[in-house]
């Protein structure tokens, strides 16, 4: 819950920092999230929209407990939230999958 109001206390700071222009959603979080990789992916399919993210500068993913993760992705959750959007995590690196994948859902 912390993860996903500082998210959201700082969304208009972070988008406005990584000045995207008309970017979608998906497009501006990848953009942030490939400070943390060799790049972050998106892959738009009809309405879906996935990110792939491959590497994790920030941390070990090999070592990282599971709640590192939880709560670096809060931020993220939060900042999705005021956008009416969702993120809903498909994969994930630290827990033995090949890559971080998520998919940016509209918030219902």
């Amino acid at each position: 819950v912390v993860g996903h109001q500082i998210g959201m206390q700082f969304h208009g700071d972070v988008m406005a920092r990584l000045d995207a222009g008309d970017a979608s959603f998906a497009e501006r979080l990848a953009r942030l999230l490939s400070g943390h990789g060799p790049g972050c992916s998106v892959d738009v399919t009809g309405t879906h929209r996935r990110l792939r993210l491959s590497e994790w500068r920030v941390f070990d993913a090999a070592s990282a407990h599971p709640a590192v993760f939880d709560g670096w992705n809060a931020l993220w959750e939060g900042l999705a939230l005021l956008e009416g959007e969702r993120l809903v995590v498909l994969d994930r690196l630290d827990l033995g999958d090949p890559a971080f994948e998520w998919e940016v859902r509209p918030s219902v």
